[in-house]
C-alpha cells in the first residue's frame, strides 16, 4: 500500500480475492514527530476473471451393452475446477453427443450439480441401430465462462445378435451330370456381434434341410463349415428327374444362435435325354382337298430335356407317299412336328388311293446330329385318303331338252332322259336325280333312278302355260354336289275346261217373297276361245234338281246378252222359307261351243224373317276359371228353342230367379259371371220374351258348372286339334238331335283313363285362337258351315263321259286339357293319340305340347308356331301364358268356356328366365318328392336313389325286346319318352351306356308313322232333317276332308292333302283299266313301303271297279274317280324344306356308336369305329354336339377306355401317349341351311314306340331298322341340364335304376353319405363330399384360412397327364381367390380352381397357348354357405360341377384341340389357397389369396389329400408348407351389437346375419322386411300385431314312404313303419329284419318296460286330467340309462299326441348343426331323446359315431308341460377340433335326400337293420297313453 502526502491509499500491486482474505493495515500520521495512527480494514471484492476447467479433457468408461440393471444409474463423475470465488465459483454441468437429445427419450443424462452421467437406457453395441462407442460432450459453466470435456462410453460386447443372410433366398445354377464335389454357391451370413469378443461372431455353416437323393436316401448337397461354399455330394444331378431343389442353410455363432436362409439350385439342361415319338405309329385319315399349306398333323415328341433342337424328316424311299409329305419343326416351338403336304392330294388318282405308308424320323441335335443313333428316333406313318365330294356331277349327253305337249298328254308319258356322271369315288360314286321344288310347285313332272323325266300329274294350259324344269342331278357327297338340267315345256290347249260363273255366285232372298227374278248369270270359259273352245254358251236348270228346287225356280237363256254369249235368267216360282231351307243350291247346265258340258251351282240364302215362335229350353254351360283373374266370366246368351236365327234382337231377357254373382244383359241375352265364383253347379231361370211374336214369359234354364284352376295348371295343359267343327266339339247333341257327351267331354274321359297321378281329374274345354268372346255364338257359325256342306256335286260332262266330285269344308278344333299334378300329359296324349282318335271318332292333327323341360315348368307349347321364326337363325323358344279374358263357343244347347291361352314365341335358345317361385307346387318336387318352403325359397325332401335339389332319377334300366326272336320287332321293345331337345343353334348331348348287346337304339327324336281312322263318312243333314237331302262328305284314306276350291272360273274342284287339283279326266276314250293303272301308279308313288302297297292295292282296285259298275247305271255314262292321297307326314315340299325331316338318331351297332341327324338340309351319318366296343358291362360316355355347321361325336372324352377305369394312374410313370383321337372322337360337316333340331317330339330313349316312318318320304339315306336296347342309360344332359328318367316318363319294359350296378345286391353297404359308383364287374363305395372312414360316417374336417394364407402339398402318386379331377367343398363370403392350383415343373402349365368377381370358374393354360377359362356365371357361390365342387378335364376339355350339377351349376368346355398332357409337379406344383411368390428380400405375397374362408374335403382323382392342421398326412399326399391356416371353419359372431324389431331375433349366417324368428319359427301376421346384409337389421309394420309362433312342417307331409309326421318346436319327426328308416323314412331296411340285441339292450328293454307298467299304472289311478309323454332310449353299450325330468314349459300342441323331441345332430366339420332354417333335419325316426352330449374331441367323436347313443325315458309332468332337452356343445380352434356343422351343410340333406348326422338315433336306425321295428312298436303304447 502506498501513502500519499495528502493522505489517499493507493495499492502497490493487484489484489485477488481468491488468493487473500481482507486486508487490515495500520497507518500512520506524521506531522513532525506527531504521529498518528489508525487501523485501516481493506475488503477486497472478488471478480469473474477464471474459467472452471476440467483436469483432462478426454473421460472413458466402460459398460456392457443391454444393461437394464438398476438404471438409472452413474457411469461416470466429471468435476471441473473454477478458481474464482463465491458465487462466481459455482459451476454448473450439462450434456450433449450420442444418444441425447432434448425430449424424454435420451440415453444418458448428467447431474448439474456433481457431474455425475448418468445411463438412463440399455445401450446398443451392434448395428444397425446400436455403436461401439458412444461420445458425450460434457460442459461446466459458472454462468459465464465455461470449459469441456469428451466422455467416452465404450459398450462391452455380448452375444445378443443371430447371424443372417443378407439375402434370405439366394439362387444359383449348376449344370446336370456335374461331378461329385462341384461348387455351386458359397453363402455369407453376417453376425453384427463383435468379433473380437470371444466367439460371439464367428460363424460355422451347416445345411438344415438338405435335398435327398430318393434311390439310395444319401444327401445331394454338402456346404464347408468355415467358408459356406456348398458342393454336390453326389455325381450327376438328373435335371429330368429334379429341376429345381431346395436346401436350407444355417450359420450358427459362437453362442449358438442362429441363422437360416434358403438356396434354390435350379439345374441347367444339357441334352442328355434321346427323343421318342409319342405312338411308334400313327393313322391318320386325310381329305383330299387337305390345304397344302395347312397341318396335317402334329407328330408329338417325348423329350424332358429343354435344349433341344428338333430336327424332322421323311426317311428317304421308306414307303409308298415319301416324297408327297414332310415333317417340319413345330410351330410354336412345342415338342413335335407338323407333318405337312408338299403337293396336293387326289382321291381320283389311282396311285394315291390306296392310301400312303412311310417312316419319320427326330433328332434333338440339329442337321448334324442323324449320325448320332442315340438321338434319334423313328415311327411309322399311316394315311388313309379320303374322298371328298370336289366333282360335280355332268350331263354326258345333253344337259337341256325343249318339249310341245298338248294339255291332255296322259300321265306317266315319258318326255326326256339327263343322264349325268360323277368322278368322285372312283367313277362309283350314286347320283339321285329330283325335280326342283321351285320350278315344279305343282309336282306334274317326276324323274326316276336313271334320270329318265315323265309327266307324273296333269298339265293344264290354263293354269300354267309353259313349264320350265329343273332336274337335279345329286351326288352322294357331304355336302351334296348338283348339276342342274333344263326343260322347257310348252302347254297346247283342248277343250277341256266347260263355262263357269262369272257372276254372280251367291245371292240372297228374303223368306216368304212373291216371284221375282233372283239373278243375271253371265258365264265364262278359260279354254281358248280362237280355237272354238268357248262362246256362245248355253244355260238351263239341271233337269236332275231336286224337287223343291225345280218347283221354285226357272232358267231361261237370254242368247243377246253379254254381247251375244248368253245370260243365264233366274226367277223364282213362289215364296221360300227359311225354316225348311236355309240354302238353296240351284244345279245348272251349262255347255260352250264345243259341247263340253258342265253343272255349276248356284247358292242361294233365305233370308230370315221372325216369323216363328220360340219354346223353352235348357242349356248347360261348362265354366273353367282361373284363380285371381279380375274379369268377369263370360257364359254365352240364354238359349231357347227357335226356328228362326236371326231375330236375336227381337228378344228380351229378364231373371226369373235371381242368383247373386251372375249378371244377365236384358237386351242381348249374354250372361256373365263373377270371376271369383266358386266350384260348384248352378241353376239358373229366365224369362225371354218376343213381342213382334206376342210372346213373354218363356221359360229358359241355365245349369253352369263351375270348376277354378291356377295359372300354373293351366300354363301346364296340353292343346289339341280335333279334326272337327268347334260346334260338333261342344254341342251335347248328336246329328239327330238325341242328347248325349260332346266331343270334349268324352276327350277328357278318355284321357283320365290312361292318366295315374291326378287327383282332380282332367279338365278340357276349347280355346281356338278363331273363336273369342266376339265370336261366341257358334250357333250361326256351325249354320253357315252345314250350309256349305250342303252344296251338290259338280259335274263335267262331254259327248262321252261326266266325271263327279265331292266336295266339303274342312273344320278344326284346338281343344286346352289340364290334368292337374300330371307332368307329362303331353306326351300321354301323344302316345295315345290312335286310341284317342278311335275313341271319339274324330282326327286329331296334333298334340301341341310336346315340351314339358323341367328347367321351364310352364314350357308347354303348342306345336304349329304361327310366328314367323325363319328369321331366329339362333333357334326359337315358346312359352305359353294364360291370356286376358276367356274363350267361348256357345252350341246352343250347351256351351263351354275357358282361359285364353296365350303362346309367346322369341327366337333364342330357351326362353326368357321365368320368374322364381318361392311357392311348393305339384311340380317342384320330382318322383314322389315332397317340398317343404323355407324362409330362402323352396326344399324338396327327397327319396332315396334320387339326385339333386329337385329328385331327379338319372338312371335307367331297359329290358330289350320283349321276343328276342323278333329283335326288329320295334313295337315289342323297350322305351321311355323324356323332352324334346330344344331348337337352340348349339346343342351339347350327352349320355352314359351299359351294355352287352351290340345293336340297340339309344335316342330318337323324329318324325313318327301317322295313320287316320277308317270310318264312315260324315252325314251332315238340314234342320228339319229330311232324309231326301242328305249330303255326302267325302274324305281321303286318311280321314281328312278335302276342301272345296273354286278356281279362277268359279267351278269348284277338289284338292288333295298337298294342295295339288285334282284334274278331270279329259280323255273320251279312258276305259277302267287305265284309270286303274293311274290310280295304283299314285298309290305307289304316296305309300312308303311293299307291305303298304300289297295293303292298299286291294281296296284301290274294289273302289275303282265299284265305281265302273256304278258308272254302268248313269244314263250320261259318267265315270266316279276315287283318288288316293299319300299317306306321309310331308304335307308339301316346301313343308320339307322347313325342316319336318328334322331327326336325331343314335344307335349302338356292333357296339360302335352311329348317328343320323337331319338338321332340314339334309341327313348325315358319322360311325366311330373305336378300337374297343362300348357292349362289355362297363359304362361308356357319348358327346353329341352341334354347332356352326357341324356335328361331332367323342367317345368316352378321348380318354381310351370305360370311364370306370380311366381315372387309375398306371404302373409305370410313362403315361403320356394321347388317344387315338381317329376312333374316339369324329366330326361331319352340315349343309349349309342346317340350323337347329326341330322335331317338336319327345326324345325316345332305348327304342322307339312306333314304327320309324319310310326313309324315302324324308330323304334319308337308308331305311331306319332302330333296334330295341338292352342296358342301362344314366345322366343324359341337354345343353347342361339332367334329364330325369324317374317314374313319371312315359315308357314300355322299362324301370329306374341299373340293376347291374346296384351296391346293395353286391352285398356293399355304402351307408347313408355314400353312393354306390362303378360298373358290375367293379363297384365300390364313394363317399359324398364332406364325408369319410368306414360307411362314410366320419365328417371330414375343415380348415380356416385368413389372409395370406396357403397350403403347399406333396402328392405321393402321379396323376394322369390327360386327365385330372379336383372335389372339395367351401364356404366364403369373398368375390375372388384360388381355391385350388396343380401346375407342372416351372408353372408353365396349370389347372386350377377360381374365384373371379364372384364367379366360381376353372383355369386351363397349356403353354404358350393363352389361359382358358370356365364359368359358372349364374351360380351363386359366395353366400357363405357350404358348397360342393367338381372340377375336372380330360385333356383340353374342361368340366365344373358346384353341388348337385344341375343346369346353371354346371359347364362344360368341348374343346379337344392342341395340347392334351399336363404332367404335375407332385412336389412344387400343389397349392390349396393362393400361390406364394417372393417379389423381393424377406417379401413373400399371396397370389389369387383365399381368405376369410374355409374349405374342405380335397381329393384329387378321388383321393382324399390332408389340410392341416388337423390332417397333416395321408396315404397319397402330405402338408409340405402351410401358412395362417386354422383347423375346423371358425367366423366370428356379428349379432353381439345387432338389434331386431320385436318379436325378431338376429339369426348369424356365417359372417353375416338376418333378422327373423329363427329356427322353425314364422311370423303370424304382419309384414316383415329383413335383409341379409349387416347394415339391415330388420323392420315389422308397427301397426300390425305380429308374434313367432311354431311353424307347422307337417302339413307339407315330409314323410316318405308312409311315415308318421309329428310338428316339434323347431322342426319335425318322422315315425317310420316297418321297413323303412330315415330322417325322412326314405331308406328301405336293407338285410335281414330280425332284431339282433345285446345283452345289455335286452337288459335295458326288460327295464324300460317295467316302467312302462307302472307308468301306466299311475297314469290311470292318479293322473285322470294330466298327460305324459314319454322319452326313451336304447343303447348299444351295457350300460343304460334312465332320467325322469319336470316339465318346464306348457305344451303349444294338441294334449292327445305324444310329444316327440326333435334332436340336434352332433357337431361336425366346424360348425353348429343348425344355424339357419333347416326343416328337413328330423333327426330321430321314433321316440327318442338326445342322451349323449357331443364331445369336443374327435376321438370323442369318433367313439359317438361307433356306438350307439343311450336314450332315457322322461315324463313331461303336469299340465301338459314338456321339458326338451338340447345338446349344448362348445368350440375351440385347436387343431383337430371337431366344429358343429352347419345348417347349409350339404352332408345334412343334400344328398339323396338323406341328412342324419352320426351318432342320432336315425343313424342307428339306417345301420342297425331290424331296431327300427322293436322300436316301431312302441307307438301302440302311445295310443294307449293317449287314450
Amino acid at each position: 500500500m502506498t501513502t500519499w502526502s495528502h493522505g489517499s491509499l493507493t495499492s502497490s500491486g493487484n489484489t485477488c480475492s481468491e488468493s487473500f482474505l481482507p486486508y487490515e493495515l495500520v497507518v500512520e500520521a506524521r506531522a513532525g514527530e506527531a504521529k498518528s495512527e489508525a487501523r485501516v480494514l481493506v475488503r477486497v471484492l472478488d471478480e469473474n476473471d477464471h474459467a472452471p476447467t476440467f483436469p483432462r479433457s478426454l473421460h472413458e468408461t466402460q459398460i456392457t451393452e443391454e444393461d437394464d440393471r438398476h438404471l438409472p444409474k452413474t457411469i461416470l463423475t466429471v468435476r471441473a475446477r473454477d478458481g474464482d470465488g463465491e458465487e462466481h465459483s459455482r459451476v454448473r454441468y450439462s450434456l450433449s453427443g450420442d444418444g441425447v437429445f432434448p425430449n424424454s427419450s435420451s440415453s444418458f443424462a448428467v447431474d448439474p450439480l456433481t457431474g455425475a452421467v448418468l445411463l438412463l437406457r440399455p445401450l446398443d453395441r451392434d448395428p444397425p441401430l446400436g455403436q461401439a462407442k458412444w461420445h458425450l460432450r460434457v460442459s461446466a459453466s459458472d454462468g459465464e465462462l465455461s470449459d469441456d470435456t469428451v466422455v467416452q462410453v465404450n459398450l462391452k460386447d455380448v452375444n445378443d445378435n443371430s447371424p443372417y443372410f443378407p439375402d434370405p433366398v439366394l439362387t444359383a445354377t449348376i449344370c446336370e451330370n456335374t461331378a461329385l464335389g462341384s461348387p455351386v454357391i458359397q453363402v455369407v451370413a453376417t453376425d453384427h456381434d463383435d468379433p473380437k469378443e470371444g466367439q460371439n461372431a464367428q460363424l460355422v455353416y451347416s445345411l438344415e434341410k438338405n435335398a435327398i437323393d430318393e434311390a439310395t436316401g444319401s444327401p445331394i448337397f454338402t456346404i464347408d463349415t468355415h467358408l459356406g461354399l456348398i458342393t454336390t455330394a453326389l455325381c450327376c444331378l438328373d435335371r429330368e428327374k429334379t429341376q429345381r431343389y431346395s436346401i436350407q442353410v444355417v450359420a450358427t455363432d459362437g453362442g449358438g444362435l442362429k441363422g437360416t436362409g434358403t438356396v434354390v439350385v435350379d439345374v441347367e439342361d444339357i441334352n442328355d435325354v434321346p427323343p421318342r415319338f409319342s405312338r411308334p405309329e400313327w393313322s391318320l385319315d386325310v381329305s383330299e382337298n387337305h390345304p397344302v399349306e395347312r397341318v396335317l398333323a402334329t407328330l408329338t415328341v417325348v423329350d424332358h430335356d429343354i435344349s433341344n433342337n428338333f430336327t424332322f424328316r421323311v426317311v428317304k424311299e421308306s414307303g409308298h407317299g415319301w416324297d408327297i409329305f414332310s415333317v417340319q419343326e413345330r410351330g410354336g416351338g412345342g415338342p413335335g412336328g407338323d407333318l405337312r403336304l408338299v403337293t396336293p392330294l387326289d382321291y381320283e388318282n389311282p396311285d394315291q388311293r390306296p392310301g400312303f405308308r412311310f417312316r419319320v424320323e427326330v433328332t434333338d441335335e440339329g442337321d448334324d446330329g442323324w449320325d448320332d443313333k442315340y438321338h434319334v428316333d423313328g415311327a411309322w406313318v399311316n394315311l388313309r385318303l379320303l374322298d371328298e365330294n370336289d366333282n360335280t356331277p355332268t350331263f354326258l349327253v345333253r344337259d337341256h331338252a325343249h318339249l310341245t305337249l298338248p294339255e291332255d298328254t296322259p300321265a306317266n308319258a315319258a318326255l326326256t332322259t339327263f343322264t349325268a356322271h360323277d368322278l368322285d369315288a372312283g367313277g362309283y360314286s350314286r347320283i339321285q336325280y329330283s325335280i326342283a321344288p321351285a320350278s315344279d310347285p305343282g309336282r306334274r313332272f317326276g324323274v326316276d333312278e336313271v334320270g329318265a323325266v315323265r309327266l307324273v300329274g296333269d298339265l293344264d294350259r290354263e293354269t300354267t302355260a309353259s313349264h320350265s324344269v329343273l332336274v337335279w342331278a345329286v351326288d352322294d357327297g357331304l355336302p351334296p354336289r348338283t348339276a342342274t338340267a333344263f326343260l322347257n315345256v310348252n302347254v297346247t290347249d283342248v277343250n277341256d275346261n266347260p263355262p263357269f260363273l262369272a257372276e254372280p255366285q251367291e245371292v240372297k232372298v228374303a223368306e216368304n217373297g212373291v216371284t221375282q227374278v233372283v239373278a243375271r248369270l253371265r258365264l265364262g270359259d278359260p279354254d281358248d276361245w280362237r280355237l272354238g273352245h268357248g262362246p256362245p254358251f248355253t244355260l238351263a236348270l239341271d233337269p236332275r234338281a231336286p224337287p223343291h228346287i225345280a218347283t221354285s225356280f226357272t232358267v231361261t237363256l237370254d242368247e243377246r246378252g253379254d254381247e251375244g254369249r248368253g245370260v243365264g235368267v233366274v226367277s223364282t216360282v213362289g215364296s221360300l222359307d227359311r225354316e225348311e231351307h236355309r240354302l238353296l243350291l240351284v244345279p245348272l247346265v251349262v255347255a260352250d261351243a264345243g259341247s263340253l258340258s258342265a253343272t255349276l251351282t248356284l247358292t242361294v240364302h233365305v233370308v230370315d224373317l221372325n216369323d216363328n215362335p220360340m219354346t223353352p229350353a235348357s242349356k248347360t254351360v261348362t265354366v273353367h276359371t282361373v284363380q285371381h283373374q279380375k274379369r268377369q266370366v263370360p257364359l254365352g246368351r240364354v238359349y231357347v228353342q227357335d226356328p228362326d236365327d236371326w231375330d236375336a234382337a227381337a228378344k228380351t231377357y229378364a231373371w226369373r230367379h235371381y242368383q247373386s254373382g251372375f249378371f244377365l244383359n236384358t237386351s242381348t241375352g249374354d250372361l256373365t259371371m263373377a270371376p271369383d265364383t266358386p266350384d260348384g253347379r248352378y241353376e239358373l231361370g229366365f224369362w225371354v220374351s218376343d213381342p213382334s211374336q206376342g210372346q213373354s214369359g218363356v221359360i229358359a234354364n241355365v245349369t253352369v258348372k263351375v270348376k277354378m284352376l291356377t295359372e300354373r295348371e293351366v300354363t301346364q295343359g296340353t292343346s289339341l286339334t280335333l279334326v272337327v267343327n268347334p260346334y260338333w266339339a261342344v254341342t251335347e247333341q248328336d246329328e239327330a238331335g238325341r242328347e248325349g257327351s260332346s266331343l270334349v267331354r268324352r276327350l277328357a274321359e278318355a284321357s283320365c283313363s290312361w292318366i295315374e297321378g291326378s287327383n282332380t281329374g282332367v279338365w278340357a274345354w276349347v280355346s281356338d285362337e278363331m273363336t273369342g268372346v266376339q265370336q261366341a255364338d257358334m250357333m250361326q257359325h256351325h249354320l253357315e258351315s252345314q250350309e256349305e256342306e250342303q252344296q251338290p256335286t259338280a259335274t263335267t260332262t262331254t259327248t262321252t263321259t261326266t266325271t263327279t266330285t265331292t266336295t266339303s269344308s274342312t273344320a278344326s278344333t284346338q281343344v286346352w286339357l289340364v290334368a292337374p299334378g300330371v307332368h307329362n300329359l303331353s306326351h300321354i296324349l301323344l302316345y295315345r293319340r290312335q286310341q284317342l282318335t278311335q275313341a271319339l271318332g274324330v282326327d286329331i292333327d296334333d298334340v301341341g305340347t310336346v315340351d314339358d323341360q323341367e328347367h321351364t315348368n310352364a314350357s308347354k307349347t303348342p306345336r304349329r308356331l304361327r310366328g314367323d321364326t325363319r328369321k331366329c337363325t339362333g333357334g326359337w323358344w315358346t312359352q305359353v301364358k294364360v291370356g286376358d279374358g276367356y274363350s267361348v263357343v256357345d252350341a246352343g244347347v250347351s256351351a263351354m268356356v275357358g282361359p285364353r291361352v296365350q303362346v309367346s314365341r322369341g327366337c333364342g335358345c330357351l326362353p326368357p328366365t321365368p320368374v322364381q317361385d318361392d311357392t311348393c307346387n305339384t311340380d317342384t318336387c320330382l318322383n314322389g318328392g315332397r317340398c317343404l318352403p323355407t324362409p330362402s325359397g323352396t326344399r324338396c325332401v327327397c327319396p332315396h336313389d334320387t339326385w339333386g335339389s329337385r329328385c331327379k332319377v338319372l338312371s335307367r334300366y331297359f329290358e330289350g325286346a320283349a321276343y328276342p326272336s323278333e329283335g326288329d320287332n320295334v313295337e315289342s321293345g323297350s322305351w321311355s319318352w323324356v323332352p324334346s331337345i330344344p331348337s337352340c343353334s348349339e346343342v351339347h348331348l350327352s349320355l352314359e351306356v351299359l351294355t352287352t348287346s351290340p345293336d340297340g337304339t339309344l335316342l330318337y327324336s323324329g318324325p313318327q308313322q301317322r295313320q287316320r281312322i277308317s270310318r264312315p263318312s260324315v252325314v251332315v243333314k238340314n234342320t228339319q232333317r229330311e232324309k231326301n237331302n242328305v249330303e255326302t262328305t267325302r274324305r281321303d284314306m286318311n280321314g281328312v276332308k278335302e276342301t272345296p276350291r273354286r278356281d279362277r272360273n268359279g267351278v269348284e274342284t277338289r284338292r288333295d292333302r298337298n294342295g295339288l287339283k285334282k284334274t278331270l279326266d279329259k280323255s273320251a276314250n279312258n276305259k277302267t283299266p287305265n284309270k286303274i293303272n293311274d290310280i295304283l301308279e299314285g298309290a305307289l308313288r304316296s305309300i312308303n313301303t311293299l307291305e303298304e302297297v300289297l295293303g292298299k292295292a286291294d281296296n284301290i282296285l274294289e273302289n275303282a271297279l265299284r265305281a265302273d259298275s256304278e258308272d254302268e247305271k248313269v244314263p250320261t255314262n259318267t265315270t266316279d274317280v276315287s283318288e288316293v292321297s299319300p299317306r306321309t307326314p310331308i304335307e308339301t315340299t316346301e313343308e320339307l324344306l322347313r325342316g319336318r325331316s328334322d331327326l336325331v338318331l343314335l344307335e349302338l351297332r356292333g357296339g360302335h356308336p352311329t348317328l343320323l341327324l337331319d338338321l332340314g338340309g339334309g341327313a348325315v351319318t358319322l360311325t366311330l369305329n373305336a378300337s374297343y366296343t362300348l357292349a362289355d358291362n362297363t359304362w361308356h360316355r357319348i358327346d353329341l354336339i352341334w354347332k356352326d355347321e357341324l356335328v361331332e361325336m367323342i367317345v368316352d372324352l378321348c380318354s381310351g377306355g370305360s370311364l370306370d377305369t380311366q381315372l387309375t394312374p398306371p404302373s409305370s410313370p410313362n403315361h403320356t401317349l394321347l388317344p387315338d383321337a381317329h376312333t374316339c372322337r369324329g366330326a361331319a360337316r352340315l349343309p349349309r341351311t342346317a340350323r337347329v333340331l326341330n322335331t317338336n317330339q319327345p326324345l325316345q330313349v332305348g327304342g322307339l314306340a312306333h314304327p320309324p316312318p319310310s326313309h324315302t318320304s324324308y330323304g334319308w339315306p337308308a331305311p331306319l331298322h332302330p333296334l330295341p336296347f338292352k342296358g342301362c342309360i344314366r345322366n343324359l344332359r341337354i345343353n347342361g341340364e339332367l334329364v330325369d328318367l324317374g317314374s313319371d316318363r312315359v315308357s314300355r319294359r322299362s324301370s329306374t335304376g341299373c340293376p347291374a350296378t346296384n351296391c346293395h345286391s353286391a352285398g356293399l353297404h355304402c351307408g347313408i353319405h355314400g353312393r354306390c359308383v362303378g360298373s358290375s364287374e367293379w363297384l365300390r363305395c364313394e363317399c359324398v363330399s364332406g364325408w369319410t372312414g368306414a360307411a362314410c360316417a366320419t365328417p371330414t374336417t375343415p380348415s380356416t384360412f385368413y389372409v395370406n394364407s396357403y397350403v403347399k402339398l406333396a402328392l405321393s402318386f402321379t396323376p394322369l397327364g390327360y386327365t385330372t379331377s379336383i372335389t372339395l367343398r367351401f364356404r366364403t363370403r369373398q368375390q375372388r381367390g384360388q381355391l385350388l392350383r396343380l401346375s407342372s415343373q416351372h408353372g408353365r402349365d396349370s389347372f386350377s380352381l377360381q374365384l373371379l368377381q364372384g364367379q366360381l370358374c376353372v383355369l386351363l393354360q397349356f403353354q404358350p397357348d393363352p389361359v382358358k377359362s370356365l364359368c359358372l356365371s349364374l351360380a351363386q357361390v359366395t353366400d357363405g354357405r357350404w358348397h360342393a365342387v367338381t372340377a375336372a378335364r380330360y385333356g383340353s376339355a374342361t368340366f365344373l360341377l358346384v353341388d348337385d350339377g344341375d343346369g346353371d351349376l354346371y359347364n362344360a368346355s368341348m374343346s379337344l384341340e392342341g395340347r392334351q398332357m399336363l404332367e404335375v409337379d407332385t412336389v412344387e406344383g400343389v397349392y390349396v389357397g393362393g400361390t406364394p411368390e417372393y417379389v423381393s428380400v424377406n417379401v413373400l405375397q399371396i397370389e389369387s389369396d383365399f381368405h376369410d374362408g374355409c374349405i374342405d374335403d380335397l381329393r384329387i382323382l378321388g383321393r382324399s389329400l390332408p389340410l392341416p392342421s388337423a390332417v397333416n398326412k395321408t396315404t397319397w399326399g402330405e402338408v409340405s408348407t402351410f401358412k395362417d391356416v386354422e383347423s375346423g371353419c371358425v367366423a366370428p359372431p356379428v349379432c353381439n351389437n345387432v338389434t331386431c324389431a320385436p318379436p325378431l331375433t338376429c339369426v348369424d349366417t356365417w359372417r353375416s346375419y338376418q333378422c327373423g324368428c329363427g329356427e322353425g319359427r314364422v311370423l303370424n301376421n304382419g309384414n316383415i322386411s329383413s335383409n341379409s346384409s349387416n347394415s339391415n337389421k330388420g323392420s315389422i309394420n308397427s301397426r300390425s300385431k305380429v308374434t313367432c309362433e311354431d311353424q307347422d312342417e307337417c302339413v307339407w307331409h315330409p314323410c316318405l314312404n308312409g311315415g308318421s309326421c309329428f310338428n316339434t318346436p323347431g322342426g319335425y319327426v318322422c315315425v317310420c313303419g316297418p321297413g323303412y328308416s330315415g330322417q325322412q323314412c326314405q331308406l328301405a331296411d336293407a338285410g335281414e329284419t330280425s332284431i339282433k340285441l345285446s345283452l345289455g339292450a335286452v337288459v335295458a328293454i326288460l327295464v324300460w318296460c317295467v316302467f312302462l307298467l307302472l307308468l301306466l299304472c299311475g297314469f290311470l289311478l292318479h293322473q285322470h286330467h294330466k298327460r305324459s309323454v314319454v322319452r326313451r332310449g336304447v343303447g348299444a353299450s351295457v350300460k343304460d340309462s334312465v332320467r325322469k325330468e319336470d316339465s318346464s314349459s306348457p305344451c303349444t300342441h294338441t294334449p292327445n299326441l305324444l310329444q316327440l323331441q326333435l334332436v340336434k345332430p352332433p357337431r361336425a366339420n366346424g360348425q353348429p348343426a343348425w344355424t339357419t332354417r333347416n326343416p328337413n333335419i328330423a333327426d330321430v325316426d321314433v321316440l327318442q331323446v338326445d342322451a349323449s352330449s357331443v364331445t369336443s374331441s374327435m376321438e370323442d367323436q369318433k367313439r359317438t359315431i361307433t356306438s350307439t347313443p343311450v336314450a332315457g325315458l322322461s315324463l313331461l309332468g303336469d299340465k301338459g308341460k314338456e321339458t326338451l332337452e338340447r345338446s349344448k356343445n362348445g368350440s375351440s380352434r385347436g387343431g383337430g377340433t371337431t366344429m358343429p356343422s352347419a345348417s347349409d351343410d350339404l352332408r345334412n340333406y343334400a344328398y339323396e335326400g338323406e341328412g342324419s348326422s352320426p351318432g342320432s338315433l336315425s343313424s342307428c336306425l339306417e345301420s342297425c337293420s331290424g331296431s327300427g321295428k322293436f322300436l316301431d312298436g312302441f307307438r301302440e303304447v302311445a295310443h294307449m297313453l293317449e287314450s
